[in-house]
């Protein structure tokens, strides 16, 4: 385009823009440069005819500046853009649509693929076509944003986000399947114990047997738990230790029936790597408890408690019989039950605290 022309265009155009601004802070220079520097493809037409195009929409043409009566030629018999049939919706409902927003000063907006008369493929668009305010305004201006390699980016992203999404189902259903192939062992040991402990006739090692079982079997209910639960590597410890002491005084049977559980357990949820040694440690205390503590159990009470306080995790169960005996030692005995208690403590950083007290308590305190 000629100086000229430019000249001409610019005396002839910036003043209808400006008309339909309010802000007396945007000039006419201010304006036209914007018109002239921004990558957007921008043109403006009156009355069906180009009557300015940025240095954009000459480039996405490859065209060199020229005249516009040129441009004109193009747009009217060669084609200067093709939208995709798919984008392009000639349905009455949308002519109608279309009118009422041209009364409102908005004629279209859309994303859509589009292709000039160089382009071999189509690419996508985000189109505004707009106009002034007055209603008798034949003034359009048609905004081209190319948006094609971030909408490329953006659909790569989304199957990226879906792959992703599609390998964490099947993670979930890999590992829902390891808990469940995992406590389906425990069973199978925990039967097997059962049917060594019933045919032995050695009081000393049907104990042992059985406490074995009951280890075994603490174990397996967490992985059972995980494989029915939605969440495959949290553990609802709330339930879980209702369920592992249900499962000992079945084992224990008798009269461990008679004795009354008093629980204090907070809706408190641990990974994997603390359930299960928290879990080991409730089996062992919970069967001492039970074999040990009570001469009589018409009023015995065994009283397990799991909180959350600030910055760690407290973890006690208690009882109202005999106590622990004198000179009773955590570590250093003989005691396989409390040798076990105190590894798995450690295993979770854990402290072991102990105490005499109208019965026997142990505490766990163990860090988040």
């Amino acid at each position: 385009m000629e100086q000229s022309e430019i000249s001409g265009t610019y005396t002839s155009i910036i003043p209808i823009l400006l008309n339909n601004i309010e802000n007396p802070i945007i000039t006419d220079s201010l304006l036209w440069n914007l018109l002239e520097s921004v990558p957007t493809n921008i043109s403006i037409w009156d009355g069906g005819k180009i009557v300015y195009a940025n240095p954009a929409f000459y480039n996405a043409l490859g065209l060199k500046r020229g005249s516009i009566d040129e441009l004109n030629r193009l747009v009217e018999f060669e084609g200067y853009f093709s939208v995709h049939p798919d984008d392009f919706d000639f349905s009455p409902d949308n002519t109608s649509n279309l009118k009422d927003e041209l009364g409102n000063g908005v004629v279209f907006h859309r994303e859509m693929r589009m292709k000039s008369r160089l382009d071999a493929e189509y690419r996508w668009y985000n189109t505004y076509i707009v106009k002034g305010k007055e209603p008798e305004s034949r003034v359009i201006i048609e905004i081209d944003e190319d948006i094609n390699d971030k909408k490329l980016a953006n659909e790569e992203l989304r199957k990226a986000l879906e792959e992703k999404e599609h390998l964490l189902k099947e993670k979930e259903i890999l590992l829902k399947e390891v808990h469940h192939r995992v406590k389906n062992n425990f069973q199978v040991i925990s039967s097997l114990l059962s049917l060594q402990s019933k045919r032995s006739i050695n009081p000393e090692l049907k104990l042992i047997l059985d406490e074995s079982r009951g280890r075994i079997s603490s174990m397996a209910k967490i992985h059972e738990k995980l494989y029915r639960s939605d969440e495959i590597e949290i553990v609802n410890m709330k339930e879980h230790m209702r369920d592992v002491i249900e499962g000992l005084v079945e084992l224990y049977n008798g009269k461990t029936r008679l004795v009354k559980f008093c629980y204090d357990i907070e809706d408190v949820m641990l990974p994997l790597d603390k359930a299960i040694p928290c879990s080991l440690i409730l089996n062992e205390l919970v069967s001492n408890c039970l074999k040990y503590a009570f001469i009589s159990t018409d009023s015995a009470v065994i009283s397990v408690s799991l909180k959350k306080t600030n910055s760690a995790y407290e973890f006690s169960v208690s009882d109202n019989g005999i106590g622990l005996p004198a000179g009773f030692k955590l570590t250093g005995g003989d005691t396989l039950g409390m040798l076990i208690v105190s590894t798995l403590a450690a295993q979770i950083n854990g402290d072991v605290t102990f105490a005499n007290s109208n019965g026997a308590s142990f505490k766990i305190t163990f860090s988040m």
